[in-house]
């Protein structure tokens, strides 16, 4: 018995030794941006040999084989090829290159991205030299296997496709290496994995991994450990999982969402938001943290349930929610401390939150997906055929992920906000069961400059001065209601006052002109009696036919008066009629001035030209060595569809516009 325990402590101490050797590696993250629906963050590595190295940034994630684009990729998109900027591998020019020994149907993806993304596509597993660069040391790994991706295109709801934009970096899985049988043959094929071969090379502790995506939004950059973790990114306590299937999974079940406030007041003006989480019934879903895909792919009822309490409209075409960026509410949720709080089961009596502010959650989906740049919301309402969910980058922008292969163990907490101090790299040991981090505290302090904190209303019970909540009276007290009830019918009898007053005005105003009418029109009656009785008099004394003196005083009133009479109705005119005007009627003669405006049909015009009416018309291939190129040009359409490839048609689909939920 005690020559066991010697031996037990021997090893022990020769593994401490051994792992004490060994660091931790930090992976080099690329400057550049990726994605159409990010913009997110990848790691760099490169590829190959001779004239076939080549540098790619890959997404981190994944186990056993990473997917890394080849140069053929470019060949079998109908659109730009944006893959190109996070570079392409062509095997057929790297001579440590081994496309041809492993005749075992290769796919596209990995932890279930393929069914997540809708992907189609063409790749072939593939044997070369890959380069891990640190800080200050390459490390390298011969005959690494991984997917040679020929084509990958993801179909959205609509109907349309667009390419992949990047491939995945694998991290490495519950088995050292990956063994092929190849019938026929004398021997297996082994292939490399990430970070078994490290581990084995005596490179890393322990084939194990931290892993923080960062934010590009607030100039947080990814950190990935191989063998270890940066505690510096890990707040709050850790939650330690078993890992699912032979992928090693992590793998957990989801309980409930929340909205909630890390400090100051909510933006939704309550406090009293009922769980956001609906799955059918079901107490709980499997969820698995995965970094290879974009979304939040979750049961389309808890995406609607949330959708609820913000400014966002359901595009079916593309089959997500977009942000409102007009409605004021969008604003002042996003820069608030405001956050969605996940809740997974640990154990049967402990849970673990990870909360994910609203400020991760502004995300910008550009071309292909969209013709123009539009802010969304990144819960994809997904029925998963395999009843898992996934809880993809945007998500995992708030969480930290850590994994040790040789125990089966995987670990989530809270990462730090983008305030994040220096780095501590700490190891993972072969046994290692958990990982340690800071305090809680540091999670709120880490985003305290990135968020503006809204201002509590004592007198409204913990609400406050923010966005209405969803079906809210925005907290009037019953004595603010009445006084602008009071208000209101005081300004509805005040405009009731005015318009009366107007129309009194203008009855007087009417009443008057009629009065003159009928004065005017009596005194001209008068006037044509008079001329019959004396018809050789006019009432200046002269007699008709006889020109009136120069001198005479009434001269210019008689002509004065002439012009007045001028413009009466023709009826007052007529020297023998007596007429009574109509009280109701004001006349006014036709002007001297007059002027017949002729219709161009009565000049013989012809009609607008029918031509001003018409409407103007609107302005995979296979793998070969580089020395068998000799005559072989890009994959065409039909090689392509000779190999059972789709021939997308790239849609950018424009999304149409809402009312938006009510709050």
């Amino acid at each position: 018995m005690e020559i066991r325990i010697i031996i037990l402590v021997c090893l022990f101490a020769l593994v401490r030794q051994v792992a004490s050797q060994a660091r931790p590696i930090p992976v080099t993250w690329s400057t550049s941006k990726f994605g159409p629906d990010g913009p997110w963050q990848a790691v760099s590595i490169t590829v190959g040999s001779g004239q076939g190295v080549a540098s790619v940034d890959l997404y981190p994630g994944g186990s056993f084989d990473s997917n890394i684009l080849v140069t053929d990729f470019c060949n079998n998109t109908f659109t730009g090829c944006a893959a190109a900027a996070g570079g392409l591998y062509d095997p057929g020019d790297s001579p440590t290159a081994d496309f041809q020994s492993i005749r075992t149907p290769a796919g596209v993806g990995s932890w279930e991205s393929d069914q997540v993304m809708n992907l189609t596509g063409k790749a072939v597993f593939t044997l070369d030299t890959m380069k891990i660069a640190s800080t200050s040391t390459a490390y390298i790994i011969d005959k690494a296997v991984f997917v040679s991706v020929i084509s990958s295109n993801v179909q959205l709801p609509n109907g349309s496709y667009y390419p992949a934009s990047l491939g995945n970096l694998a991290l490495g899985s519950p088995n050292p290496v990956q063994t092929f049988l190849v019938t026929n043959s004398t021997g297996n094929i082994t292939g490399q994995l990430l970070t078994g071969n490290l581990r084995d090379n005596n490179d890393i502790p322990s084939s194990s991994f931290g892993l923080h995506i960062g934010s590009v939004k607030h100039n947080q950059q990814g950190s990935l450990i191989l063998g270890g973790y940066d505690e510096s990114r890990v707040v709050g306590p850790v939650a330690s999982y078993d890992t699912v299937g032979v992928g090693g999974n992590p793998q957990v079940p989801l309980i409930d969402i929340n909205i909630g406030v890390q400090v100051g007041g909510t933006p939704f003006n309550t406090t009293d938001i009922p769980s956001l989480y609906s799955a059918d019934g079901n107490a709980s879903i499997p969820v698995l943290f995965n970094p290879v895909v974009p979304y939040m792919s979750l049961p389309p009822a808890t995406c609607a349930a949330i959708a609820e309490w913000l400014p966002v409209t359901y595009d079916p075409s593309i089959g997500l929610y977009l942000w409102n960026t007009q409605d004021y509410r969008y604003r002042t949720i996003i820069s608030s401390p405001a956050y969605l709080a996940f809740i997974f089961q640990e154990t049967d009596s402990t849970n673990l939150t990870i909360k994910v502010p609203f400020s991760l959650l502004n995300l910008t989906l550009e071309n292909p997906i969209v013709a123009t740049p539009k802010q969304y919301f990144p819960c994809q309402p997904w029925q998963s055929p395999s009843t898992t969910w996934h809880l993809g980058r945007a998500f995992m922008q708030a969480a930290y992920l850590s994994i040790n292969w040789e125990e089966n163990k995987f670990f989530i907490a809270q990462a730090v906000g983008p305030t994040t101090g220096p780095s501590s790299i700490q190891s993972i040991l072969p046994t290692d069961t958990t990982i340690t981090g800071g305090d809680i505290s540091e999670f709120q302090s880490s985003w305290q400059s990135s968020w503006t904190v809204l201002a509590t209303n004592s007198s409204t019970s913990g609400n406050t001065t923010g966005v209405p909540a969803k079906g809210s009276d925005q907290g009037l007290s019953t004595a603010a209601k009445a006084g602008i009830g009071v208000g209101i019918v005081v300004v509805v009898l005040g405009i009731a006052a005015l318009v009366a007053l107007l129309l009194i005005q203008r009855r007087r105003k009417r009443r008057r002109q009629e009065a003159d009418m009928v004065a005017i029109a009596n005194a001209a009656s008068a006037k044509a009696a008079q001329q019959q009785q004396h018809p050789r008099w006019n009432e200046k004394g002269n007699a008709f036919g006889e020109p009136p003196a120069h001198n005479h005083p009434y001269h210019n009133n008689f002509n004065q008066y002439r012009h007045e009479m001028a413009v009466q109705p023709p009826e007052l005119a007529a020297p023998n009629k007596i007429h009574e005007a109509d009280r109701r009627e004001i006349y006014e003669a036709p002007s001297a001035n007059f002027a017949h405006e002729i219709d161009s049909t009565e000049v013989g015009s012809s009609p607008r030209s029918a031509t001003t009416d018409k409407t103007l018309p609107a302005l995979p291939g296979t793998l070969v060595r580089k020395s068998e190129r000799v005559s072989q040009g890009p994959v065409s359409a039909a090689t392509t569809a000779s190999h059972g490839d789709r021939s997308p048609e790239i849609v950018s689909p424009e999304s149409p516009r809402r009312s938006p939920r009510g709050i």
